[in-house]
Order: C-alpha cells, then sequence, then structure tokens
C-alpha cells in the first residue's frame, strides 16, 4: 500500500495485516505508536522517509518485531543514530539525508542484523567511516559526508564489500594511509568522485 506523499501526523493503526510493502514516505509523520507495527508481521519494505522522525519516536517502536523485514527507509529525517532492535531479517537499510556522525551514530546497533547487505549513510555528518560495521555488508553508501580519513584496515571486518561510495567527500591524499582499503579483497565498485585527491590510489 502507498500512502506517500499525503498530510498523515502519524502512522495508521487500522492497515491490513497482510501487508507486504508499506510506503509512508513524503508526509508529515512525527508520531508512531509504539505498537503501530505489531499487527504487520508480513511486511518486507518499510518506507518512512522524508518525514519529521527524531530519534526517540523510532527507538520507542515495535520496528523489531517485523521478523520478515528486509528493507527499512528512513531517510531525510532529523536521526542523530541508528534504531535499536532492528530486525535480524533486515538487508537494506536506508538512512541518507539525516544528521548522523561518528559520535553519534551508534553503528554498533545494527550487529543485530546479521544479514544486512546494504548500508545508505550519504549526506550526513560523518567526517571518517562509522565503526563497527556488520561483516555481512555488500554495499556501503557514504557519498557526500565530511570524510577527510580513511583510517587504516577500517574495512578489515567487511570482507564480502563490493560497492564503496566515497564520492563527494573531502578526502586528499594525506587522508589515505598505506593500509586504508585493506581487507576489501572482493571490492568491485569505488567511487572517490569530487573529492580533492591528487595521487592515485595504490
Amino acid at each position: 500500500i502507498t500512502l506517500a506523499q499525503n498530510r498523515l501526523v502519524t502512522v495508521p493503526t487500522d492497515l491490513p495485516n497482510s501487508l507486504v510493502n508499506l510506503n509512508l514516505a513524503g508526509n508529515l509523520i512525527s508520531v508512531i505508536p509504539r505498537t503501530a507495527f505489531s499487527g504487520l508481521q508480513m511486511l518486507v519494505s518499510l518506507n518512512l522517509s522524508h518525514n519529521d522522525l527524531y530519534d526517540d519516536r523510532i527507538m520507542d517502536t515495535d520496528i523489531g518485531s517485523l521478523k520478515r523485514l528486509q528493507q527499512l527507509h528512513l531517510s531525510g529525517n532529523h536521526l542523530t543514530s541508528v534504531p535499536r532492535n532492528l530486525p535480524k531479517s533486515l538487508q537494506c537499510l536506508n538512512l541518507q539525508g539525516n544528521l548522523l556522525s561518528e559520535k553519534t551514530a551508534n553503528v554498533e546497533n545494527l550487529k543485530g542484523s546479521v544479514g544486512l547487505k546494504y548500508l545508505l549513510l550519504g549526506e550526513n555528518y560523518f567526517r571518517e567511516v562509522p565503526v563497527p560495521l556488520p561483516p555481512s555488508l555488500e554495499s556501503l553508501h557514504l557519498n557526500n559526508n565530511l570524510i577527510v580519513k580513511i583510517k587504516a584496515k577500517v574495512f578489515a571486518q567487511t570482507p564480502r564489500l563490493k560497492t564503496l561510495n566515497l564520492g563527494r567527500n573531502m578526502l586528499g591524499d594525506e587522508g589515505l594511509v598505506r593500509d586504508s582499503f585493506f581487507g576489501t579483497t572482493n571490492l568491485e565498485y569505488l567511487d572517490v568522485s569530487g573529492n580533492h585527491l591528487n595521487a592515485s590510489l595504490q
């Protein structure tokens, strides 16, 4: 069901239990009832992007009870942290365009999402790559942040990484060290466009 681009201020609580996809993007949602998703156990994709959500509104919900949820889209809100108690089934988490930084993001909250493959953290306020990242990750997007340095072996725990987007940050040659990309043996796509690099990557 698509309820996008309306004037909803809260998540409806009378939705069909059979829902597989729920799109609530582009509304005015600032309140999510604590048990808003308890009856939606068939849900695979939930889109809450471009609403008016803050950390406390997400932390107090029962999203973690959605045992089949694979995609969660929370881009364009006011979040400073990765939500707690995310479902183990989650494969894609979109947190682009929020207020996250390496000091506030609490990426350790991802440790329970053992199958997470796609993590979108672009258009935030990271100055470095957040850790620890889930070892299951295959695609990481950190484009349009403020990243100035890639620390040595920061990707050592993500050996499955195939796509890495670091485009449009503030990386200069001095921000790369010998082992900045150590462990990325399966990397197929690397985007460092729109930075301040003069030398080729080693």
